[in-house]
């Protein structure tokens, strides 16, 4: 599924067929098909890959993968998608017990050959990201335009969701009998309707990850894989904490010698927080690392891109046993108390501060970039991603695969990871708590105002650069110098 048409190349009036992988998308569009007569397209050419048993069964429109789009199909686009949402189109969302999703999904994954761990899928670490980040971002329960169905729904009150469909779709039955489940042909991956293969149970440590990621979406809608006792249904911000914990974290991301003696340079600045200190980084570098134990941990990683890109796969990365952290670029050092980044965090998710370089489309031709991805310039913040107050709650964790999905689409096209956090945010509905500008000073010529926090510069801290507490006459600071204002 690598060759697909954008979002605005289909009609205007395109329905999605949203779902995760293996959640009952194919036996949805075997109902449109056999009950409504509606055939259905694809987002991905070739989806599957010349079974011609399959696309009988479900009324499969190759054709609308590449761009020919009959009379008939014109008149109701219903096109499938495993994709996240990236516009304001009609939707039919289905969802299926995360479990047995993301179960479904590695199967079919190694019957394509593909080599991955189950809890590479459970993680969310592969083309589609995590099955509650996936959730999370359609939101089908509150989306305006979107018919939610459980795939429970299509299989155990099929009367039901044919009216449904009808009422949404503004079209009349023309048969009421189920269609059949979806036939396997030969060896290899099949479309097979979910719940027609019986797969091993998880293990207990699968299933620990997997509620620990899931457990809060999974009790939303209503499936549990644990007592219910375990997992809260509501969503209550955690108790605010005036210091950080024993399950905190500062956290650098880097490679090469150079950017190495940078990040124990900053982390020597955080010595007074009290905190663990956790260093990602590749094996060459890995290698580098002096046993003095400033750092508590070295976590080795492998990195496609080789530029700042690679820094969204932080969610990925991050060492299980944290639930709150504070990302650091290389080139920051910690100067004050940050107990306030790490109350928010645990408040609202995520602490930051916007950008000096504020507006998301003017950043280096960014623009172009959320035109590409079907997102309107609208003057959209930008955030500072070299310093991140994380409390690493499901949400949290959808932001951040969003945030590494998006740069993996877009590539080395723009090398830059930081527009792409701000626009995971814009597109997932997530609004960070708004740290002000002394909790991340880039000294590229903003006011500073007060005492500076963390100083966010390859520039020296200038030895004037906090002690005026007073906001008149305004300071300052540009290439680690103080400059007239």
């Amino acid at each position: 599924m690598t060759e697909r048409l954008l979002a605005d190349a289909w009609p205007d009036n395109t329905v999605w067929l949203a779902s995760y992988p293996r959640s009952g998308n194919s036996y949805l569009r075997a109902i449109l098909w056999n009950c409504f007569g509606l055939r259905s397209g694809s987002l991905y050419a070739d989806d599957l890959q010349g079974d011609v048993n399959v696309a009988r069964q479900i009324g499969h429109y190759e054709a609308a993968a590449h761009g020919v789009f009959s009379a008939p199909f014109r008149r109701l686009p219903l096109v499938k998608t495993h994709e996240w949402p990236v516009d304001g189109r009609k939707a039919i969302y289905v969802v299926r017990d995360g479990r047995a999703s993301c179960r479904s999904h590695w199967h079919f994954l190694r019957a394509s050959g593909y080599d991955v761990e189950f809890t590479d899928i459970i993680a969310g670490r592969h083309r589609f990201g995590s099955w509650s980040g996936h959730v999370l971002a359609w939101n089908p329960m509150t989306r305006p335009d979107t018919l939610f169905l459980r795939y429970e729904d299509l299989t155990q009150d099929f009367d039901q969701v044919l009216i449904r469909l009808a009422g949404f779709l503004n079209v009349a039955a023309i048969s009421a009998v189920p269609p059949p489940s979806l036939a396997a042909v030969g060896l290899g991956p099949h479309w097979l309707s979910p719940g027609l293969t019986a797969y091993p149970p998880m293990t207990a440590c699968e299933e620990a990850l997997f509620d620990r990621l899931h457990g809060e979406t999974m009790a939303q809608l209503g499936y549990f894989s644990r007592p219910a006792a375990r997992v809260s249904p509501a969503r209550e911000p955690a108790p605010v904490r005036a210091k950080p914990g024993a399950d905190c974290a500062a956290v650098w991301l880097c490679w090469g010698a150079a950017y190495l003696e940078q990040a124990r340079v900053s982390a020597r600045t955080t010595l007074s927080l009290g905190i663990d200190r956790v260093l990602i980084t590749d094996a060459a570098t890995a290698r580098l690392v002096e046993p003095d134990g400033l750092f508590s941990s070295v976590v080795v990683a492998t990195f496609g891109f080789g530029n700042n890109l690679d820094k969204s796969q932080l969610g990925d990365l991050i060492p299980s046993h944290y639930d709150t952290i504070l990302f650091l670029d290389t080139d920051t050092q910690v100067l004050g108390d940050l107990s306030l980044g790490f109350e928010k965090a645990r408040q609202h998710g995520i602490a930051i501060v916007p950008a000096p370089h504020y507006n998301l489309e003017a950043f280096f031709g960014f623009d172009a970039v959320m035109r590409q991805l079907n997102v309107v310039p609208s003057g959209q913040m930008q955030y500072n991603s070299g310093v991140i107050f994380c409390h690493l709650t499901e949400t949290v964790r959808a932001v951040l695969g969003r945030w590494r999905d998006l740069c993996r689409i877009v590539g080395n096209d723009h090398p830059n990871d930081q527009p792409f956090l701000s626009l995971a945010f814009d597109q997932l509905g997530f609004q960070p708590y708004v740290l002000s500008p002394v909790y991340n000073y880039c000294g590229l010529g903003e006011l500073a105002v007060g005492d500076i926090r963390i100083w966010h510069s390859h520039y020296p801290v200038p030895a004037d650069l906090s002690g005026a507490s007073a906001a008149w006459p305004p300071r300052r600071y540009l290439d680690g110098a103080r400059v007239a204002y």
